[in-house]
């Protein structure tokens, strides 16, 4: 709960994004590509020792996923007014990270 809080306050400054802006394009990622990559940047986060280690895995993932932090970014930003869709996105990354890794993945 602790984590899910911390990550929905991460997005609030989203909500106040300019709404007579022009609509972005959107982020091509599912939900279930925003889950699996948000969590492995968690994890990422928790196993390396120095931000250029984390930035070396992180670069990884999103090369290995064949998208960008730009796209991980939009996702927010297309769902930011749908707090229903990003707090399920929330507990289900935070369900995940409380997995072990070899388990935590759903199925496709």
């Amino acid at each position: 709960m602790k984590n899910t809080l911390r990550i929905l306050l991460l997005a609030l400054p989203l909500l106040g994004c300019n709404r007579n802006a022009p609509l972005a394009e959107p982020s091509g990622l599912t939900r279930n590509q925003f889950i699996d990559i948000y969590v492995q940047l968690r994890r990422a986060q928790t196993r390396t020792h120095t931000a250029q280690e984390f930035e070396q895995q992180k670069k990884q993932i999103f090369q290995k996923a064949g998208v960008s932090e730009e796209a991980l970014q939009k996702y927010v930003k297309e769902n930011a007014n749908d707090v229903a869709v990003l707090a399920d996105a929330w507990d289900t990354i935070s369900n995940r990270l409380t997995l072990p890794a070899d388990t935590a993945r759903a199925p496709h």
